[in-house]
């Protein structure tokens, strides 16, 4: 089974799981844009099942790229299954009006999206013209599916996947952090115990601002807020943290996935007080380590995922002062933290790219099955 995929840009998830994907199938994978060169990740295409391919095109920087090369590849490619992740970019956009023109059946692969408010008129009709020439729909939850439906599609047609971070590999082979490496990492970062940990880049959507605000009204006793952010961004951060008189907010790099997986099971909770993420990779990555989860509503997998005093707290971004109480409150509970993580834990075991593939292999059938017709 031949299959081509249209994606934004390579990084370490996706990777892995196309790798994984390529496995089950003959794929190829084409990129929008190429990957941030200052990313601690760094992609390589070598030793990998699929093929990677990255589009023609121009770049002018904040993710906005026009690219090229659509019509051609499906010209000259002879593929069994098509599927494009989305329908927000250009080159998205021009990909699904080739497979209209060419009467050719394709899936639309979303990886996290809400129903839009305060959208034109005119705006909605063209988006649900794109999403319903579709012939079938991978959805990564609840909130996904609402998006799907709000637009007018058939539901019948709509199938979820598990949108999953690790690898049962990643599962079967990770060790609990005993109390020696848990001071050894303490130690090497400067952290106090209590630590709560977050990753945020700067920009608007992701709020970097509430969780400043949330920290402040905390005052968590012998406690540090790890943020895990870009470093190119620090200088901007440490300035707001200066600006605020915060006390303990510790700014590091994005590290490699191992590390960040320890840095996740040393922590209280992981906390994300985000304005808008239309899935929530990282929400899902605390919940497989095991880490309880403070989140906004504004997260697609907290719908679905995070359980109020069972695997965390879902919380208002207009209410600091209650994220200052919920983590003062696993603080103060061992048994409660104990076991919102061993709930976490348990919850994820499905959540394996390994289940994700299996999804995707299932729906490509059924499209080639139809494409046969």
């Amino acid at each position: 089974m031949k299959v081509f995929l249209l994606t934004d840009k390579p990084n370490e998830n996706n990777i892995e799981f196309y790798d994984i994907l390529g496995r089950a199938c003959e794929l190829t994978v084409a990129f929008e844009s190429y990957p941030d060169e200052n990313d601690v990740w760094q992609y390589s295409n070598s030793g990998k099942s699929f093929k990677g391919m990255f589009l023609q095109g121009i770049n002018f920087g904040s993710n906005l790229a026009v690219s090229f090369g659509i019509d051609r590849i499906i010209d000259e490619g002879d593929y069994d299954i098509y599927v494009t992740v989305g329908c927000e970019t250009g080159a998205q956009k021009s990909f699904i009006r080739e497979m209209v023109i060419k009467n050719k059946r394709f899936i639309i692969a979303s990886e996290g999206a809400f129903p839009q408010v305060n959208e034109s008129r005119m705006a909605r009709r063209k988006t649900a013209g794109y999403l319903k020439s579709a012939s079938f729909y991978l959805s990564c939850g609840s909130a996904c599916d609402a998006y799907f439906s709000s637009y007018g599609v058939d539901m019948s047609s709509v199938y979820r996947y598990n949108y999953a971070a690790f690898t049962e590999k990643d599962f079967l082979y990770s060790n609990a952090i005993n109390e020696k490496r848990k001071q050894g990492l303490i130690k090497r970062f400067r952290l106090n115990q209590n630590i709560f940990l977050s990753t945020m880049d700067f920009n608007y959507d992701q709020g970097v601002d509430i969780l400043l605000e949330t920290w402040k009204y905390g005052n968590i006793e012998n406690g540090s807020l790890l943020l895990i952010s870009d470093a190119r961004m620090h200088k901007k951060l440490a300035k707001m943290v200066k600006n605020m008189a915060l006390n303990d907010v510790v700014m590091i790099n994005y590290q490699p996935k191992e590390l960040m997986r320890e840095l996740l099971r040393i922590s209280k909770a992981f906390v994300y007080p985000v304005r808008y993420d239309a899935w929530g990779l990282p929400v899902v990555e605390a919940l497989s380590c095991g880490t309880p989860v403070i989140s906004s509503y504004n997260v697609g997998a907290v719908h679905d995922l995070v359980h109020n005093d069972i695997t965390g707290y879902i919380q208002n971004i207009h209410e600091p002062i209650s994220w200052g109480e919920r983590m003062r409150e696993l603080i103060n509970r061992d048994i409660l933290r104990e076991n919102m993580g061993s709930n976490a834990l348990e919850s994820m075991r499905l959540f394996t790219i390994e289940s994700r593939v299996k999804s995707y292999i299932e729906v490509f059938r059924k499209c080639a099955l139809m494409q046969r017709r």
